[in-house]
């Protein structure tokens, strides 16, 4: 029984950038890739918990930035907050200067640059919303409770709040 079953979990380090919102803007990074299958009947993968755990310490301990090609929402929600103060607010003033009328603005963006992130989150924050991808948990109908599981903190990094089987 593998954690992390098939693809498994990669990992490359590149330089800084000086780009004002890629992934490694301004630092050094190292980028890591969680792969795994979906399950055919919309069940969360293997070990789905360790994943979650491992991506909340990612984002709130080092100021981790998701790849703007993936389009979870949990993982960019109040993402600015993870760049540069300056160079954010420059990318967001260009977006806005190039595009005034949002018609090359898509769904996902409105949804992560919201100004109203907590009524948001309401929308968001349904029953089952973890295996959808659209949460991390705050109560336990936010998990599969059919399965047993509930929300709780990580068992490593405490600041995480999963959907584990105890």
């Amino acid at each position: 029984p593998a954690c992390f079953p098939l693809n498994g979990v990669y990992m490359r380090f590149v330089p800084s950038s000086k780009s004002l919102i890629g992934m490694n803007s301004g630092r050094k990074t190292a980028f890591v890739g969680i792969e795994f299958v979906l399950n055919k009947k919309g069940k969360p993968p293997l070990n789905y918990d360790v994943q979650q755990e491992i991506e909340q310490l990612l984002l709130k301990k080092y100021s981790g930035r998701p790849h703007w090609g993936k389009n979870t929402v949990p993982l960019f929600i109040g993402i600015g907050k993870n760049y540069d103060a300056v160079k954010w607010q420059k990318f967001l003033d260009t977006k806005d200067r190039f595009d005034p009328k949002g018609i090359f603005t898509n769904q996902f963006w409105r949804r992560i640059i919201s100004k109203k992130n907590s009524e948001l989150l309401k929308t968001l924050m349904s029953d089952g919303c973890v295996a959808k991808g659209l949460c991390y948990c705050s109560s336990d109908n936010h998990c599969d409770t059919n399965n047993g599981e509930r929300c709780g903190a990580g068992r490593f990094f405490k600041e995480a709040f999963i959907c584990r089987k105890d």
